[in-house]
């Protein structure tokens, strides 16, 4: 598997001094299912309207890890910082 989540090779791994970005991986479940949960973060895309847990797992994490695997060079990636994750 690659460093950032995606198993497709040519992904540059990106860090900083406290800012890593990372692909997705499957447990990132909870994470997104907080972040789509929040109606701030959702009121422009979605007009405040969460994501289901289902709709997640089954439609969103497999459409962003897709990415790497047919571009290599492109896809979404999970920022976190060093000293928390």
């Amino acid at each position: 598997m690659h460093p950032l989540g995606g198993s497709a090779p040519g992904i540059a791994r990106l860090s900083w001094a406290r800012l890593r970005l990372r692909g997705f991986a499957a447990g990132d479940e909870d994470v997104l299912v907080d972040l789509d949960g929040d109606p701030a973060v959702m009121e422009f895309l979605t007009g405040g309207k969460p994501t289901s847990r289902e709709r997640i797992r089954d439609e969103v994490l497999p459409r962003l890890r897709g990415h790497y695997e047919r571009w290599p060079h492109w896809g979404y990636f999970a920022g976190e910082t060093l000293d928390t994750g």
